[in-house]
């Protein structure tokens, strides 16, 4: 393929990524907080009870991640996700069954591994190795996916409860990331560039004006290992998911069981807040290839807390 004749593929992997993400990110992240009552109540357990098994998953989703970075680096992106996505579904299926709460541990030990393999590190590690110039907008494209997949999937989740029941919701979603989700990586996502003939960004070093004067970026794993900088973002990234999950794992059961909302009403306000973060994701994208991206982050680390602190005013103690 003549690198100068064909479009740069580079924004069909962003679109793949998108549209992958929506079901990815939504299950992971997102629609768990619908079954948690419904666990609750077939379980026959508590809600912190629960919320422990909800830890299982983040923190080997945490350690996992730099695992299935190595294994994406050694075997190719493709294939490590490719596994994982045929392994969700079998875990969604095997889910879908469970009669023990530590059934529901097992499976969210296992299930930390495969949103590893699925939700992040696949994605980022395909923009990053497909875009340099415009990389912080071609992330924004894709984390995209993450926002509709959380305004998308819980409803959907939460519909095939209320018309299904809830284990019946699990086997169908199982049956989509089969049927819909894994079929388009398996054919068209691609490594990085030279699969096609192409290059970084679609520029091909004799036509690329700034190639002598860019800065060369990036480490060694090792040495970044060594760095106070690695590990400050590593915990402040951490954080940031430690504060998310919580919210979003309690979303669902709080507005039922202590607001009195329907299952379906229940399901919107999570969905909601999601979709209101497409406009960010944009603007951030933007302004990362324009700006140091470490203001962004302290901003964004500020928006987390001031949403945290609303919630809790003005819903837990004023009750709005």
């Amino acid at each position: 393929m003549n690198p100068k004749q064909s479009a740069f593929y580079g924004w069909w992997i962003v679109a793949l990524l998108f549209y992958t993400l929506i079901h990815t990110a939504g299950n992971g992240f997102f629609a768990a907080s619908v079954y948690v009552p419904r666990f609750i109540e077939e379980l026959n357990c508590t809600t912190s009870q629960i919320m422990l098994a909800a830890a299982v998953w983040a923190v080997v989703f945490g350690f996992a991640n730099p695992v299935i970075g190595a294994l994406m680096h050694r075997h190719g992106v493709k294939k490590i996700f490719v596994s994982g996505l045929a392994c969700a579904g079998v875990l969604m299926l095997m889910m879908s069954f469970i009669t023990r709460l530590w059934q529901l541990y097992a499976l969210n030990l296992l299930s930390g591994f495969v949103g590893a393999a699925t939700i992040l590190v696949p994605s980022q590690t395909l923009v990053t190795t497909w875009f340099d110039k415009r990389r912080g907008l071609a992330m924004a494209l894709t984390t995209m996916g993450i926002g509709v997949g959380g305004f998308i999937i819980p409803q959907l989740a939460a519909w095939l409860i209320y018309e299904f029941g809830w284990r019946n919701s699990l086997r169908i979603g199982a049956l989509l990331t089969w049927l819909i989700v894994l079929p388009p990586v398996l054919f068209f996502l691609k490594d990085r560039p030279s699969d096609l003939g192409q290059y970084v960004d679609g520029i091909p070093p004799e036509n690329d004006p700034d190639i002598g004067i860019r800065p060369s970026l990036g480490v060694s794993s090792k040495r970044a290992l060594q760095t106070p900088a690695f590990w400050l973002i590593t915990t402040v990234y951490l954080l940031q998911l430690f504060v998310m999950s919580g919210l979003q794992m309690n979303v669902q059961n709080f507005a039922e069981t202590e607001m009195g909302y329907s299952l379906l009403m229940a399901s919107r306000f999570m969905a909601f807040a999601l979709i209101v973060t497409l406009p960010g994701r944009m603007i951030y994208g933007w302004l990362c290839d324009h700006t140091n991206p470490k203001y962004l982050m302290a901003s964004a680390g500020l928006f987390l807390a001031g949403g945290a602190f609303v919630l809790w005013y003005f819903v837990i103690r004023l009750g709005w």
